[in-house]
Protein backbone atom coordinates (compact mmCIF):
# COMPACT_ATOMS: atom_id res chain seq x y z
CA UNK A 1 0.00 0.00 0.00
CA UNK A 2 2.82 2.43 0.88
CA UNK A 3 4.58 1.79 -2.43
CA UNK A 4 1.35 2.24 -4.37
CA UNK A 5 0.78 5.60 -2.69
CA UNK A 6 4.20 6.76 -3.93
CA UNK A 7 3.92 5.30 -7.46
CA UNK A 8 0.62 7.08 -8.06
CA UNK A 9 2.59 10.37 -8.06
CA UNK A 10 4.85 9.02 -10.86
CA UNK A 11 8.22 10.18 -9.52
CA UNK A 12 11.23 9.97 -11.87
CA UNK A 13 13.23 8.25 -9.13
CA UNK A 14 11.78 5.53 -6.91
CA UNK A 15 13.84 4.69 -3.80
CA UNK A 16 12.94 1.44 -2.05
CA UNK A 17 14.72 0.66 1.22
CA UNK A 18 14.54 -3.05 2.10
CA UNK A 19 11.19 -3.48 0.32
CA UNK A 20 11.35 -7.29 0.36
CA UNK A 21 11.63 -7.70 4.14
CA UNK A 22 8.60 -9.46 5.54
CA UNK A 23 7.11 -10.33 2.15
CA UNK A 24 6.25 -13.88 1.19
CA UNK A 25 7.40 -15.31 -2.15
CA UNK A 26 4.32 -14.01 -3.97
CA UNK A 27 4.72 -10.55 -2.46
CA UNK A 28 8.38 -10.42 -3.51
CA UNK A 29 7.46 -11.49 -7.04
CA UNK A 30 4.76 -8.83 -7.27
CA UNK A 31 7.08 -6.11 -5.99
CA UNK A 32 9.87 -7.07 -8.39
CA UNK A 33 7.37 -6.97 -11.27
CA UNK A 34 6.57 -3.39 -10.25
CA UNK A 35 10.31 -2.59 -10.27
CA UNK A 36 10.67 -4.09 -13.76
CA UNK A 37 7.64 -2.18 -15.04
CA UNK A 38 8.97 1.05 -13.57
CA UNK A 39 12.31 0.49 -15.34
CA UNK A 40 10.56 -0.09 -18.69
CA UNK A 41 8.94 3.31 -18.25
CA UNK A 42 12.43 4.85 -18.20
CA UNK A 43 12.27 5.59 -14.48
CA UNK A 44 15.18 5.17 -12.08
CA UNK A 45 14.75 2.66 -9.29
CA UNK A 46 17.16 2.61 -6.35
CA UNK A 47 16.70 -0.67 -4.55
CA UNK A 48 18.42 -0.97 -1.17
CA UNK A 49 18.56 -4.57 0.00
CA UNK A 50 20.62 -7.14 1.86
CA UNK A 51 18.99 -9.82 -0.33
CA UNK A 52 21.36 -9.55 -3.30
CA UNK A 53 20.49 -13.02 -4.59
CA UNK A 54 16.87 -11.97 -5.10
CA UNK A 55 17.46 -8.48 -6.47
CA UNK A 56 20.48 -9.09 -8.71
CA UNK A 57 18.21 -10.23 -11.55
CA UNK A 58 16.39 -6.90 -11.43
CA UNK A 59 19.23 -4.38 -11.31
CA UNK A 60 21.63 -2.92 -13.85
CA UNK A 61 24.17 -1.63 -11.36
CA UNK A 62 25.35 -2.83 -7.95
CA UNK A 63 26.78 -0.57 -5.27
CA UNK A 64 28.06 -2.22 -2.08
CA UNK A 65 28.52 -0.23 1.11
CA UNK A 66 30.48 -1.45 4.10
CA UNK A 67 30.55 0.65 7.26
CA UNK A 68 29.23 3.62 5.30
CA UNK A 69 31.90 3.45 2.60
CA UNK A 70 31.45 2.41 -1.01
CA UNK A 71 33.53 -0.71 -1.64
CA UNK A 72 32.10 -1.71 -5.01
CA UNK A 73 30.31 0.07 -7.85
CA UNK A 74 29.71 -1.66 -11.18
CA UNK A 75 27.39 -3.67 -13.36
CA UNK A 76 25.83 -6.86 -12.06
CA UNK A 77 28.17 -8.86 -14.33
CA UNK A 78 31.20 -7.00 -12.90
CA UNK A 79 29.85 -7.65 -9.40
CA UNK A 80 29.68 -11.39 -9.98
CA UNK A 81 33.11 -11.41 -11.57
CA UNK A 82 35.00 -9.08 -9.22
CA UNK A 83 33.35 -9.00 -5.79
CA UNK A 84 34.56 -11.28 -2.99
CA UNK A 85 32.82 -14.64 -3.60
CA UNK A 86 33.00 -15.54 0.12
CA UNK A 87 29.81 -13.53 0.47
CA UNK A 88 27.94 -15.33 -2.33
CA UNK A 89 25.23 -17.94 -2.00
CA UNK A 90 25.49 -21.23 -3.93
CA UNK A 91 23.30 -19.81 -6.70
CA UNK A 92 25.48 -16.71 -6.98
CA UNK A 93 28.65 -18.83 -7.10
CA UNK A 94 27.21 -20.71 -10.08
CA UNK A 95 26.27 -17.39 -11.67
CA UNK A 96 29.86 -16.22 -11.07
CA UNK A 97 31.25 -19.36 -12.74
CA UNK A 98 29.05 -18.70 -15.77
CA UNK A 99 30.21 -15.07 -15.98
CA UNK A 100 33.85 -16.18 -15.79
CA UNK A 101 33.12 -18.57 -18.70
CA UNK A 102 31.61 -15.57 -20.58
CA UNK A 103 28.09 -16.99 -20.32
CA UNK A 104 25.14 -14.83 -19.31
CA UNK A 105 23.45 -16.21 -16.18
CA UNK A 106 20.74 -13.57 -16.48
CA UNK A 107 19.46 -15.15 -19.68
CA UNK A 108 18.80 -18.43 -17.82
CA UNK A 109 15.65 -19.37 -15.96
CA UNK A 110 15.73 -20.06 -12.23
CA UNK A 111 15.23 -23.75 -13.05
CA UNK A 112 18.32 -23.78 -15.28
CA UNK A 113 20.38 -22.07 -12.58
CA UNK A 114 19.05 -24.46 -9.93
CA UNK A 115 20.06 -27.41 -12.09
CA UNK A 116 23.57 -25.95 -12.37
CA UNK A 117 23.69 -25.46 -8.57
CA UNK A 118 22.64 -29.06 -7.98
CA UNK A 119 25.24 -30.34 -10.44
CA UNK A 120 28.13 -28.30 -9.09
Amino acid sequence: VAIASVIVHEPDILILDEPLVGLDREGKTDLLRIVEKWKTLGKTVILISHDIETVINHVDRVVVLEKGKKVFDGTRMEFLEEYDPRFFTSKMLVMRELVLKREDPFSMSDDELLERVCNS
